[in-house]
């Protein structure tokens, strides 16, 4: 959810609060208003009632409402109260008996010639259901009218508040280390993108300033470790086709196999550090067709040898944008993967589809640990002579180009690379 439709969702939340409370309160409030006013309009036409009754006595005749909207009954002096103004609620039939009316009823005591009476007058008022449903329905519009106005001034004015952030996200998204880019600050007033702005480019040129560091420590270890080690395997190699002993000449072999091993160790990391700090980032539609049928002819020897069956599905051609040179390394570490931990005489299977390409290989071995698989130096195979760091380059490469590499075991291995 984006932050503008987050901050949308609560602030309608809180109005919508706001605006019941406040109309809760409105409604009493403007209930106790009304009461009030009909009731200074009961006791005037109280004191009108009782000036007429005076001076008219056919007045004090009126003991029904009958087309009146007051009674007047005589009562025993001994039942008069001392406080004669109650006002309450009540309902009144209408004329045809069929409905009843809310009203405010005003019951009230006077004397007239040492009689007592008891006055009786009934204002209308309005019904409080319909107050209610009018209230309600006058809230309704205007928290809609609230809402909308304030979702406008939002797309308005926030977009406008917000356009420095978007601009500094849109450097940050087209930033690439390895072409030696500088972010630009954003000219801003608002003072935390401001500050945002300044830890962004700190940042960033530490980053950068990292990111050369190890790239030149990468080259020199290149560099260093790479020519002894070609030194050290010509130099024993030279000394083997000299004149000596079998018993030195194993001890030799065998310290050429574990330089060899340490070269190709050497190698395998110096490329996996570079897939880790970004450093292959140029990127061309790659038809990973082509790249299958180039590397089973570069790997047919290695398969007639092991007397292996390859059977290649490719009626769909499959392109991705990667680097090349990736490319060709997941799919051979893959290839070579299946090649190597095959039993003899057994199957590979590759099957090329939309989205995805899968490779499967017969196995004595039994499942592997999908958990470890792809960690590095997690030799699970039979082979000693692997450095366990093949399928850790090819997770990497994947998770480079936004990919996904699964593993599972269903009768033989199988490796999926897919979108």
């Amino acid at each position: 959810m984006k932050l503008l439709n987050y901050t949308s969702f609560y602030l309608a939340i809180a109005i919508l609060l706001i605006v019941s409370v406040w109309g809760t309160i409105f409604y009493f409030i403007m209930l106790k208003d009304v009461k009030s006013e009909v009731d200074s309009g009961l006791i005037n036409s109280k004191y009108l009632i009782i000036k007429n009754a005076k001076i008219n006595p056919t007045v004090l005749s009126k003991e029904i409402f009958h087309g009146n909207n007051y009674t007047i009954h005589t009562i025993h002096a001994e039942n008069k109260r001392r406080t004669k103004d109650r006002f309450q609620d009540t309902t009144r039939a209408l004329q045809n008996g069929q409905r009843y009316e809310p009203v405010r009823m005003l019951k009230t005591q006077f004397t007239h010639h040492h009689q007592a009476y008891e006055l009786k007058i009934v204002a209308s008022m309005v019904a409080e259901d319909k107050l209610i449903s009018s209230l309600v329905k006058g809230l309704l519009g205007l928290y809609a009218a609230i809402i909308i106005s304030s979702f406008i001034v939002q797309q308005l004015l926030v977009r406008k508040i917000w356009l420095p952030f978007r601009q500094l996200l849109d450097r940050l998204r087209n930033f690439q280390l390895d072409k030696n880019q500088h972010i630009t600050p954003i000219t801003t007033p608002i003072s935390e993108f401001q500050e945002m702005n300044e830890v962004i480019t700190l940042q960033m040129e530490q980053l950068l300033q990292t990111y050369h560091s190890q790239k030149q420590f990468l080259e020199n270890a290149a560099h260093e470790l790479q020519t002894p080690l070609a030194i050290s395997i010509n130099r024993l190699e030279l000394l083997l086709e000299e004149d000596v002993a079998n018993e030195h000449r194993t001890h030799i072999v065998r310290v050429i196999r574990t330089l060899e091993r340490l070269n190709r160790l050497n190698a395998s990391l110096l490329l996996l550090t570079k897939i880790e700090n970004q450093q292959f980032t140029q990127k061309t539609p790659v038809s990973i067709n082509n790249i299958f049928t180039y590397l089973l002819s570069e790997f047919e020897d290695l398969i007639e040898q092991k007397n292996l069956h390859v059977s290649l599905i490719d009626k769909v051609e499959l392109e991705w944008l990667m680097n090349r040179d990736l490319a060709m390394i997941l799919v051979s570490n893959l290839l070579k993967n299946a090649i190597v931990h095959n039993k003899r005489g057994g199957k590979i299977r590759i099957d090329i589809q939309e989205n995805a390409f899968t490779i499967g290989n017969d196995s004595d071995s039994a499942s592997l640990d999908p958990n470890q698989i792809f960690e590095r130096f997690k030799n699970q195979g039979k082979n000693k002579t692997s450095i366990g760091l093949g399928l850790a380059i090819c997770k990497a490469i994947v998770q480079t180009h936004r990919l996904k590499l699964s593993y599972r075991f269903q009768i033989h291995q199988q490796f999926t690379v897919s979108a």
